[in-house]
């Protein structure tokens, strides 16, 4: 029996549209598994918009506090996430 399906947003290289990505999580959270972003957001670790949403660190985040990777796992899904200057 296949496991269960899930259903992930990705997104990155925002670049300090803080709005749009407040935009798709308010559009998304709860009808989507997990929300992933995957680095140069540009803005501050500890800001709440963060809240339900896994982070990373990408080359143009200059605050710090983001993880270089993460790796999540949602039930028999493994997910590794990182920004692609990390990889080339």
């Amino acid at each position: 029996m296949a496991g269960a399906s899930k259903t992930i947003l990705v997104m990155s290289d925002s670049h300090g549209d803080r709005q749009i990505v407040e935009d798709i999580k308010h559009h998304y959270l709860g009808k989507v598994d997990a929300i992933f972003h995957n680095g140069d957001s540009e803005l501050d670790s500890q800001d709440s918009l963060w809240d339900g949403i896994h982070v990373v660190n990408g080359n143009c985040d200059y605050f710090g506090g983001y993880p270089d990777q993460l790796i999540t796992q949602l039930d028999d899904v493994t997910i590794a996430q990182t920004h692609g200057h990390l990889y080339g």
